[in-house]
């Protein structure tokens, strides 16, 4: 709460932000990083290199980006090994799983997915539904005179627009959907597309405030569950009540055009707001 109404702060008597850069990258990154205990002056360096990660998925700098991820985590979990703070990689160095201590692979695969994974997909998530919101004044006029709807803001952006696909390779030949699938071949779930199933959620298009029953697999079910799911749904409704708080009504910047990135983790790359500076709270 403190680090959204920091962010909203340095842009509300603007009148104007390019919202994907000044709030939604750097909200859910700078609450991460102070998790991990990485160190915020690498702010800018970290999210540059996990935003050219997602963008070349498949490509052979994927192989010298990760390695230089693992280089800067590498760092800490050695720092926090000799000295322990109170943050996540302290908590994992700690941790006993069966009698023992994890091991130094696993202290980096963990500490690589909960890096790649908390530093773009909130981000992605926050930046859609703002641009959907910015083009839709009568939702914005409601969550302003009815702060109680925020959660189920925030459930419908994610219903909306979820932004991970995963892969997966088929484990055995078979036959789905009129379609073969052969053992080996790899496949790419578009996990954000259940939230648009009309069997599961009547009138699926409809940004709804109202919706009774939402189903959707934006994080994944079963043992697949995203383990962040918890500290995403509270970062997006913390930021929504601060910004529909102190922000009046805004709109997309005549003339932006969209650019999208597509892939494993889907993106708008950039989103330019305006609003009357004069209205500010």
């Amino acid at each position: 709460e403190s680090l959204a109404t920091d962010l909203v702060d340095s842009v509300a008597g603007k009148g104007e932000c390019e919202f994907l850069g000044d709030i939604a990258s750097r909200y859910p990154v700078g609450i991460f990083m102070k998790l991990m205990g990485l160190p915020m002056e690498k702010f800018d360096d970290f999210r540059k290199v996990v935003t050219s990660f997602f963008a070349n998925q498949g490509k052979p700098i994927v192989v010298e980006l990760s390695a230089q991820i693992e280089a800067e985590l590498a760092q800490v979990i050695e720092a926090r090994r000799a000295e322990r703070r109170d943050d996540l990689i302290s908590h994992l160095l700690d941790s006993d799983i069966k009698g023992r201590p994890l091991s130094q692979e696993e202290l980096m695969s963990m500490s690589f997915l909960l890096f790649i994974a908390g530093l773009d997909t909130v981000t992605n998530g926050l930046t859609f539904g703002f641009h959907f919101l910015a083009r839709r004044p009568d939702l914005q006029e409601r969550l302003r005179s009815e702060p109680e709807k925020m959660g189920d803001a925030v459930e419908e952006v994610l219903r909306l627009f979820g932004v991970v696909n995963n892969p997966r390779i088929v484990a055995k030949d078979c036959e789905k959907f009129g379609v073969k699938f052969r053992k080996g071949e790899m496949l790419l779930n578009l996990l954000p597309m259940a939230g648009h199933d009309d069997t599961k959620n009547p009138d699926p298009e409809t940004f709804d405030l109202d919706r009774e029953k939402r189903q959707h697999l934006t994080f994944s079910t079963g043992p697949h569950l995203c383990i962040g799911h918890f500290l995403a749904r509270a970062e997006m409704k913390a930021l929504f009540a601060e910004w529909f708080s102190r922000v009046p009504e805004f709109r997309v910047a005549d003339g932006f055009t969209p650019q999208y990135r597509a892939g494993t983790v889907m993106s708008l790359e950039r989103l330019d707001l305006v609003w009357d500076a004069g209205k500010a709270g």
